[in-house]
């Protein structure tokens, strides 16, 4: 065999020149191929692979998503804020304050008369019943009704429920807040029917009061009276029903 000439840089040592044998001694010596190829494998088994990584990945909403529902939020200054939300009390229940005016929202009652007078009358009012002062607890208006027999000489007999504060005890200090009329010269014994009057007949004359104090003792009276020159008259015991009831009107 010819002699084969090193075409290589000139070695400086003899480990400069590496042959084959001696590659194959240093591959041999310390970590080998296959066990660094096992390590890397071993490593590589415990990562996640891209597909699973993409899989999941989807799995996840994007920045929009939670832009749009963090925008149905209500912020905690809205609570008990204009334009925001009613707070909740520690009774679990919306404050007072905090409600609107929703119609009478309170009803109380009824309460009847206490006491009933056997009347005869022409033109002046004369009492006929009446409801004892108390205090009801809301601000609000009265709604008193009346069934009551009477009899009539000749005109109407007239019959009003009126309030006043304890003080108040004569017809003309009192505010109408029922009116009913019986029919003319009726000589028999007539029903009439006595049911709360308009608001611009009862609320109130004034033409200012929007409610009756909470806190303030009303007394409430029956009248009768005739409208012309006859007279008119009722008994004790002749009135069948007399509820009266206080519904709110504000706080």
């Amino acid at each position: 065999m010819s002699e084969l000439f090193y075409l290589g840089v000139d070695p400086a040592t003899a480990s400069d020149l590496e042959n084959f044998a001696s590659v194959d001694d240093h591959l041999d010596t310390g970590v080998s191929r296959d066990y660094a190829q096992t390590r890397i494998d071993a490593a590589v088994a415990l990562k996640a692979s891209k597909v699973y990584v993409d899989t999941q990945d989807e799995l996840y909403s994007d920045s929009v998503y939670h832009v749009t529902q963090n925008g149905l939020l209500v912020p905690t200054t809205a609570r008990g804020a204009a334009n925001g939300v009613a707070a909740l009390g520690s009774d679990s229940k919306v404050p007072a304050g905090q409600v609107p005016f929703l119609g009478s929202g309170v009803f109380k009652g009824p309460w009847g008369p206490t006491v009933q007078n056997t009347v005869a009358t022409g033109a002046t009012p004369a009492k006929v019943a009446e409801w004892p002062a108390m205090i009801y607890g809301i601000n609000g208006v009265p709604m008193a009704f009346m069934n009551i027999s009477t009899t009539a000489t000749s005109d109407r007999t007239v019959i009003e429920i009126r309030i006043g504060t304890a003080a108040q005890t004569t017809y003309a200090a009192q505010t109408l807040i029922s009116r009913g009329f019986g029919r003319n010269a009726y000589t028999d014994w007539q029903t009439i029917t006595v049911m709360p009057c308009d608001p611009d007949l009862s609320e109130h004359q004034d033409g200012v009061q929007d409610s009756y104090d909470a806190n303030t003792s009303w007394l409430v009276t029956a009248w009768m009276y005739n409208t012309g020159t006859g007279s008119s008259a009722t008994s004790t015991g002749q009135i069948s029903t007399a509820p009266l009831f206080w519904a709110r009107t504000g706080q």
